[in-house]
């Protein structure tokens, strides 16, 4: 019953929420900051100059900053309030910022394929979101701005734009990535929730 299910919902478009360009990559949880956990995400998001489609387009800048989180002393210079806008007309949890290897910063939670990463959050001592347009409540909504803080990055360079698809990022137009999981359609979770509750009781009732 339940492989029916999952391919009925397959068929319907439903199994899951629609990616062009999904990822799959690994954040290991490291001695740094926040311990949150390893984590696997799906979706890296980007500046359409790097050729992202659509459902996975931002908007990104950057400032100076003289704010520091992490217990770390601000770094002039090298401390960056860096603002993202969600254009993909999807929400999105579990959002990292990885820095591209060869690329340093200060308020690290572990790493992703060995380049340094965090998560862009408000919890335990690492709080690098300090900005959400619409509700703060850690999920990047479409159409919403956030802004975070990366602490001491690398002389010289302020972490963006997030225009090279890979990440780690590959080529000279990026020194970093964003990369998340989409929060799934509520649709789409009430009727998975459905479909294994039946394939319960049957099981339960032969």
């Amino acid at each position: 019953m339940l492989r029916r299910l999952t391919l009925m919902l397959s068929i319907l478009g439903l199994a899951g929420p629609a990616a062009a360009n999904p990822v799959t990559v690994a954040f290991t949880d490291g001695p740094n900051c926040d311990a949150i956990g390893d984590q696997i995400l799906t979706e890296e998001l980007g500046e359409s100059a790097g050729s992202f489609p659509l459902d996975e387009t931002i908007v990104a800048d950057s400032q100076t900053s003289n704010t520091a989180t992490c217990g770390l002393a601000p770094t002039p210079g090298q401390d960056w309030a860096v603002t993202i806008i969600n254009q993909t007309g999807l929400d999105f949890v579990d959002v990292f910022f990885v820095a591209d290897h060869g690329y340093t910063f200060g308020n690290t939670d572990g790493s992703v394929a060995g380049a340094l990463a965090m998560k862009i959050d408000w919890l335990g001592i690492n709080k690098p979101l300090i900005f959400e347009n619409k509700n703060f409540d850690g999920i990047f909504e479409a159409g919403e701005t956030w802004v975070f803080l990366v602490n001491s990055f690398s002389l010289g360079f302020e972490p963006t734009p997030f225009a090279s698809l890979g990440v780690p990022s590959v080529g000279t137009n990026s020194n970093g990535s964003i990369v998340a999981n989409v929060v799934p359609e509520p649709g789409t979770a009430t009727l998975l929730g459905l479909g294994l509750l039946l394939a319960a009781h049957r099981r339960t009732h032969r």
